[in-house]
């Protein structure tokens, strides 16, 4: 049976032998060229086809765009503090800030005092500063308010004493004081002056 398996084999590989030397036999060059003379017409139509369905298919097939990315998942949930959006509801700072304006306003409106700390504390980070600023965190808002009466708008701007305070500490810290007083200086004991303002 094998055997039979190998004299087979052996004989299609002759005739596969035979068909090839046949064929180079046979070639006429001057057939051939005669015949891709007739056809060349179809091949030139057959390619251009080819290539404007390929174009075409290119211009207008919406491009499939792949990405990758790596994600690290913990157990804690960081979300919540980054979005946590404390309300100026639950601020008990915000009378402090708002009762100074005119109670007839027809805008008010407040400015969150230490989110302009910690954004004046990114924006020095980038700048190559990342000198870390100590700001209390009961800083009360600044607010605004605008009344319009008597064909005139009257703008108010109240930022409470502690923001004054905490941005001249901020700014001592940036010179590199640390909010403490400068030495040689004692504080000024004047009880009886009038405030210049």
């Amino acid at each position: 049976m094998l055997s039979e398996d190998i004299s087979n084999r052996n004989s299609s590989f002759e005739s596969y032998k035979q068909r090839i030397t046949n064929f180079s036999n046979e070639f006429e060059l001057g057939l051939f060229l005669y015949i891709l003379r007739r056809s060349l017409l179809w091949i030139i139509l057959i390619l251009t086809t080819a290539l404007t369905s390929a174009l075409l298919y290119l211009k207008y097939t919406a491009p499939v765009y792949e990405s990758r990315s790596i994600m690290q998942l913990d157990e804690s949930n960081n979300a919540k503090q980054v979005l946590s959006m404390n309300t100026f509801a639950e601020d008990k700072t915000l009378p402090v800030a708002t009762d100074p304006l005119p109670k007839n306003s027809m805008i008010r409106g407040v400015i969150g005092t230490k989110s302009l700390f910690d954004l004046a504390q990114m924006a020095m980070s980038f700048t190559g500063n990342p000198a870390q600023l100590k700001v209390p965190a009961d800083v009360p808002p600044m607010a605004f308010g605008v009344t319009g009466d008597g064909g005139g708008t009257h703008i108010r701007f109240h930022a409470p004493m502690s923001v004054i305070t905490a941005i001249s500490d901020a700014a001592k810290q940036f010179r590199g004081g640390e909010g403490e007083e400068e030495e040689g200086e004692a504080p000024a004991e004047k009880k009886d002056e009038k405030p210049r303002f």
